[in-house]
Formats: structure tokens, sequence, C-alpha cells
């Protein structure tokens, strides 16, 4: 099951989709249609001249989150040495399948640890050619005291190096699922 934003940002990438098997254009995706979720948005080039996967935008979000400009980063050089080899084989399936790539991976900030999906959707260039990858950076569950907002926004958090839990494709016919809403009670009262 995947976040509600996840899956809003993946019902936007699909309603540019002309079928289903292609990746829409990059020129019909407009960022600003997501204003909410733009800190969270990044933009990697699709096997540049270095043959990798490399930081072409990244929201405020992300760029405090991992420690400051990521333009021209590599992105697989995020996850530990262990996960690279399966990240650049999902990401190239994901790419030639022209199909959304769904990442869950881990990190440490400070003594703790946080849970994120990473999306990424695959665009054509006007040679139809997918040459870049748009997606979310969403945090799962409560997060960790050196992720609270103010911490956040004094720059505490830095987190490490990511661990790749799961990398599945979104295809037409397997959509990631919503996650279902959970109740909260508190002192016996029931909280939405």
């Amino acid at each position: 099951m995947a976040h509600n934003s996840t899956i809003q940002f993946i019902d936007a990438w699909r309603a540019l989709q002309e079928t289903p098997q292609k990746a829409p254009a990059r020129d019909a995706f407009d960022p600003t249609r997501m204003k909410s979720l733009m800190p969270q948005m990044l933009m990697l080039a699709a096997g540049d001249r270095n043959g990798g996967f490399t930081f072409r935008l990244a929201g405020g979000f992300i760029e405090q989150l991992h420690g400051g400009g990521l333009k021209g980063r590599d992105f697989t050089a995020m996850f530990a040495p262990a996960f690279q080899a399966p990240l650049i084989v999902a990401l190239t399936s994901a790419r030639h399948r022209e199909q959304p790539l769904l990442l869950c991976v881990t990190a440490s900030v400070g003594a703790e640890t946080i849970s994120a999906e990473i999306l990424l959707t695959p665009l054509r260039n006007s040679a139809g050619l997918i040459d870049r990858f748009v997606g979310l950076y969403q945090p799962l569950g409560s997060p960790p005291d050196a992720f609270r907002l103010e911490a956040f926004y004094e720059g505490v958090p830095r987190a490490g190096l990511l661990s790749l839990k799961s990398a599945r494709l979104q295809t037409a016919d397997t959509p990631a699922l919503p996650a279902h809403l959970r109740l909260v009670s508190i002192e016996g009262r029931l909280i939405a």
C-alpha cells in the first residue's frame, strides 16, 4: 500500500499518458499542478553522458534531509553500496518498460530511523526517448524527534545512506493501492 501523496502523483502522471504502455512527454508534465508536493519532488537525468542517474532538481525538503545541493550528484550513490546494483537494475527496467518505480527505503537520521517511499516516473523527450525521471520523496509514519519541523528547519536532519527495502514497478494492471484509513483512540475517544 502506498501513501496517498504517492497515489496522487502516480494518478497525475497516468493522466498524461497517451497509452498505458508509454510514458508521457516531458513537456506535458507541469509540477505546479501539485504545488503542495513540490518540496518533495525530484528530477533525475536518466542515462546521461555517464550512463547514470543524476539529480537535475531536488525540492527543498529532499535537499535539507540529505544535506544540501544535490544537483549533478549520482542518485544511486545515496544508497549503501549493497543496494546500488539492484537499484540500477530497477531504474533501468522502469526506463525500458516506461512505468513508475516505487522504492521503499529507510535511512538513519541521527540516532533514529525513518522510512520513506521514493516514486520515480519516467518521461519521454521530444525524440521519444526516456531521458528523465520525475518523482516524489514521501516520508512514512511518525517522524522521529530529529525530524520534527523545528529541528528540520534549523538544519539538523542529515540522512545517512539509504537502504533499499523493495523496488516495484507500478504497471497499469498492478497499480499501487492507497493506504487504509487508520483510526486513533485517545482516552477511549476515537479520533480520525
